[in-house]
């Protein structure tokens, strides 16, 4: 009995650890790619204001590059980051 509850606790311990890694190597990731879609955004948007390059925006073309693009690329995103780091113990009884 004891050797099957070390067996178990080791295999949870194992697949713990892996959990662990999958959220740092996405938490990377989120971080990389939100930041990169950021800047791309905040170039846009100094690009319209300042007028220093010949682009220009209309307020709602503007207001759609902002709002709906932001949600559908930022939005996949916090689903995966929702379900990774949702802080429930898989183990625990219910």
């Amino acid at each position: 009995m004891a050797e099957e509850n070390r067996g178990f606790v080791g295999e949870l311990v194992r697949k713990e650890k892996q959990k662990n890694e999958e959220r740092f190597k996405y938490a990377e990731v989120f971080l990389r790619h939100s930041t990169a879609w950021l800047v791309f955004l905040a170039l846009v948007v100094i690009a319209h204001g300042l007028h220093f390059v010949p682009f220009s925006l209309s307020n709602t073309i503007l207001g759609i590059l902002l709002g709906t693009t932001t949600l559908n690329i930022l939005g996949p995103y916090f689903l995966i980051a929702r379900y990774l780091f949702n802080g429930k113990n898989d183990h625990a009884p219910d």
